[in-house]
């Protein structure tokens, strides 16, 4: 399926959802007795907050929106209705005291619907990532006494001033527990530690919950949380393990019950691959506490969490049935079309969901110009194949950029330093697609990527992958048709197909994305490189 107007390698991503069905995590509860949540399925709402940087005179943190961006995601393909706030965001989303406070009662309230309010049998998760503090102030009901309370550090807090931050007895006592749900909380920050650079201090007491309340603290008393010192896996350390834990039991869909996944993430941050994100000497401990919540709350991973699969495809199929079926997809698992994995500062890998479906792989014998060596292999026969889970593919071939970022090398020939440097003198090749690439050196990209990826596993696609990705329904040599002379995309135009009209011929790479997409919305199948695959 691929033309290409030089003899270098590359490859195109490929996030299977048969691996990403962390999307699907479903939360089931035992049926709930009063009458209000008897007259509806229980809700389960997620409240999430990070913290990046602070208006104030909190140091700026790293991660932690990531952290709470990527547990949205994880959430929302599992039926939680989630709430965000980063102090990123703009207006009734940015974290500030009031929005945090605001935002909860109002998700507590059910937005103003009393048959939504919160109440038994449903479930609340809460996470916080970001700064926090241990303040004494004085006791209300005892003269002369003081009282220990811990903060939560919103966007437009300040340190050491109560009335700007969050108290965390208040969100528990006054807000969460009174409703009678049940109410999980992920706090990543230090503990009876606030360093300005470095940590993110948060209550260093034993915490006694009342209620059906858990807490999982990213760290014992008097220690600190940190974020991943591994540059290539930006994460905080303890979101990064819960993050894999639920997806291992996704992976394996698997029942993962709230205990279990505390003693998995506490397995994980002892591991060896997790010492090594913490700076050495240090030490990082989750510290679980609870009140009398049931141990009969589970988490179950499945792909299916809203209603019935959309139908397959069946080739040949439109541009406009391509589409309509990749949004009923993205509906269904909770994602989005178009996902993005961040490399980097200003480097990101764009990536296209494909939804399954059925079509003919190969090409028929009597093709023009099919060399008879094809057929020694069973997967250029004509044949039928069908592709029953949805996957994603990269919309682009990997550049140099992204390509160097995350090897710390560029073997392309068609690059600055690179045999071709004539050919590309003055140009930026930086967003070309990168070649001169070994599979296994395809093999290792795919990994250090897969280790900023916690919602699936990054591998290359199989050849029947990445032909149903490139035909995307049509059935001509071409998803544009059966004439190629490297208007259409990236060729030796001296030597058509289809047409004795000659073409361009650049005798180099180009930037990804010059040429038309497909029905899927993917670029430069048919030229420009060839391109890895599994098999």
């Amino acid at each position: 399926m691929s033309a290409s107007s030089n003899g270098s390698v590359l490859r195109r991503l490929l996030l299977p959802l048969a691996v990403l069905s962390l999307a699907a995590l479903t939360v089931v509860l035992p049926a709930p007795s009063s009458s209000r949540a008897a007259a509806r399925p229980p809700r389960k709402v997620a409240f999430l907050i990070g913290v990046e940087e602070y208006q104030h005179d909190f140091s700026n943190l790293k991660y932690t929106e990531r952290d709470v961006t990527e547990l949205a995601r994880v959430l929302r393909a599992t039926g939680f209705e989630v709430v965000v706030l980063t102090s990123s965001a703009k207006g009734k989303d940015r974290a500030t005291r009031r929005n945090i406070e605001d935002r909860l009662q109002a998700l507590l309230a059910g937005d103003g619907d009393a048959d939504k309010a919160i109440g038994k049998g449903d479930l609340v998760l809460l996470a916080f990532s970001g700064h926090g503090q241990e303040l004494e102030l004085p006791d209300p009901k005892v003269a002369g006494q003081k009282l220990l309370d811990t903060f939560l550090a919103p966007a437009d807090g300040k340190k050491g001033n109560p009335a700007t931050l969050v108290s965390l007895n208040h969100l528990l006592d006054d807000m969460l527990i009174p409703s009678g749900a049940r109410n999980l909380l992920l706090l990543d920050a230090c503990r009876e530690v606030y360093e300005p650079n470095k940590g993110k201090g948060i209550n260093g007491q034993h915490v006694s919950l009342k209620g059906q309340t858990a807490i999982l603290f990213s760290c014992a008393e008097g220690q600190e949380s940190w974020p991943s010192q591994d540059k290539k896996i930006e994460y905080s350390v303890f979101t990064y393990a819960v993050l894999q834990a639920l997806q291992e039991a996704a992976d394996k869909n698997q029942t993962l019950s709230w205990t279990a996944l505390v003693s998995e993430v506490e397995k994980r941050m002892t591991s060896e691959e997790f010492q090594k994100m913490i700076p050495e000497g240090k030490t990082q401990t989750p510290v679980h506490a609870s009140g009398q919540l049931p141990s009969t709350l589970v988490l179950t991973a499945g792909m299916v969490v809203k209603g019935k699969a959309p139908a397959l495809l069946k080739a040949p199929f439109t541009e406009k049935e391509a589409r309509a079926a990749q949004a009923a997809w993205a509906k269904h698992l909770g994602r989005k079309v178009e996902e993005e994995i961040d490399l980097s500062v200003g480097v990101k890998l764009v990536l296209v969901l494909v939804p399954p479906g059925a079509f003919t792989m190969g090409s028929p014998k009597d093709v023009k110009d099919r060399n008879p060596f094809v057929e020694k292999f069973d997967a250029e026969l004509a044949h039928a194949v069908t592709l029953t889970k949805p996957y994603y593919l990269g919309k682009y071939a990997v550049t140099q950029g992204q390509y160097e970022k995350m090897a710390d090398k560029n073997p392309s020939y068609f690059a600055a330093g690179g045999g071709g440097k004539e050919k590309v003198k003055g140009m930026d090749t930086a967003g070309f697609p990168v070649e001169q690439v070994s599979w296994e050196d395809a093999d290792v990209f795919c990994k250090a990527v897969g280790k900023k990826v916690a919602w699936g596993k990054v591998v290359l696609p199989t050849e029947a992958q990445r032909e149903y990705g490139c035909r995307a329904g049509t059935e001509t040599p071409f998803w544009f048709g059966s004439e190629l002379n490297g208007k259409q995309d990236n060729c030796n135009g001296n030597r058509p197909y289809g047409t004795e009209a000659k073409g361009p011929n650049l005798e180099r790479t180009c930037a990804v994305g010059g040429y038309g997409g497909n029905g899927f919305g993917l670029y430069d199948v048919h030229g420009n490189v060839w391109e890895w695959c599994q098999d």
